[in-house]
């Protein structure tokens, strides 16, 4: 008997395992909280362009976006192709979200699921959670900057920007890859922008080298011992921006950075060197996190970094067998959090899962 497999999240990690589990004969049971397939680039402004060209980006070798491997996708069409990869797959996402899991002395795993009509228990052999963490933004620990907007100021995470106003003063927080997208956006806009680091400075890496894209150099670093890449991961606190035109704009005027802020309040930005500049509208850049608000108790974590999960090679908890996790930092090797590792580790997952009911049966 095929085991029963739920998998919770319908964007791309979502989408690839529950691809690899067909191929082998499985069909889990796939929701998510929007009843819809694309995950966070539902949300997404149709027109940023992805950091990575195409190749890196298809959930399946002989899946492209666009059929062109060095072109960069943006992100209402990378919508539109996990649609078209769903479909051509018969995967549709139902609606519904989880509130708790639990495995019993069976080891089964028990998942509360409330999918409109009410709360119910549903027994699974596996689950997989592939949930992302686009849901859950960080907001920045500064007075005024945690989304609400008065006095003519608008306060939002970058998550929902959406573009700004020509001659708009626009002050983004955070030194990342989204400050760095808001900054360029914004600034192509017509906006005036203002950049707050806590550093002072914002590093970026440059999107070629030699006429190759930064990615087919550094990805072959990726290929190192998993304890390799947990090290990276505690290490790492943002992900460095793509220049695709932002030391430009710097070295132009156009945008500015600026050291760590004090407070806003009565319309303007407070650093803490006492400088002050006048806001039409505050983005809070500064990332986003894993959360899990359903996970089982003692659900093994790195200590002191509870985004962080403990898992085995296969992307199996290593506190709890049976539960797998797909897209989270350095699950299986230190990519699994991007694209290109979702379509590494998805095959990976999906005969893990697979041999574990085979081997639960003997």
């Amino acid at each position: 008997m095929a085991p029963r497999v739920l998998v919770i999240g319908a964007g791309p990690a979502g989408l690839a395992v529950t691809a690899s589990l067909r191929a082998l004969g499985i069909a889990p049971r796939l929701v998510d909280r929007s009843g819809l397939v694309g995950g966070a680039y539902r949300e997404m402004a149709d027109e940023l362009v992805m950091a990575s060209p195409e190749w890196f980006t298809r959930l399946q070798p002989d899946a492209p976006v666009l059929g062109d491997g060095r072109a960069y996708v943006r992100a209402g069409e990378y919508r539109a192709y996990l649609e078209r990869f769903a479909a051509a797959r018969s995967i549709a996402a139902e609606r519904g979200t989880v509130s708790a899991l639990d495995r019993d002395s069976s080891g089964e795993w028990s998942a509360r699921l409330n999918t409109g009509a009410g709360e119910s228990a549903a027994r699974f052999d596996a689950v997989i959670v592939a949930t992302g963490m686009w849901s859950t933004p960080v907001w920045p620990a500064v007075a005024g900057a945690r989304g609400s907007s008065s006095e003519g100021v608008i306060v939002e995470h970058s998550k929902h920007f959406r573009g700004a106003r020509p001659g708009e003063r626009v002050l983004i927080i955070g030194a990342g890859t989204s400050a760095v997208e808001c900054a360029e956006r914004a600034s192509s806009d017509g906006a005036s922008v203002v950049v707050s680091s806590r550093t002072g400075s914002v590093s970026t890496v440059p999107k070629a080298i030699w006429g190759h894209d930064l990615h087919e150099i550094t990805t072959a670093f990726e290929k190192v011992p998993r304890w390799m890449a947990l090290g990276f991961c505690r290490r790492r606190k943002t992900v460095l921006g793509t220049d695709q035109g932002f030391g430009k704009l710097v070295r132009e005027g156009r945008v500015k950075v600026r050291g760590p802020l004090a407070r806003i309040e009565g319309g303007v930005a407070r650093f803490v060197d006492a400088e002050v500049i006048p806001v039409d509208r505050v983005l809070c850049a500064t990332g986003f996190r894993y959360a899990i608000p359903f996970a089982p108790r003692g659900l093994a974590t790195v200590e002191g970094e509870q985004d962080v999960l403990r898992t085995r090679a296969t992307g199996e908890s290593e506190s709890h067998s049976g539960l797998y996790f797909m897209g989270f930092p350095c699950g299986l090797a230190a990519a699994s959090e991007f694209l290109r590792g979702i379509a590494r580790d998805a095959p990976v997952v999906a005969r893990a899962v697979a041999s574990g009911k085979m081997r639960a049966a003997r």
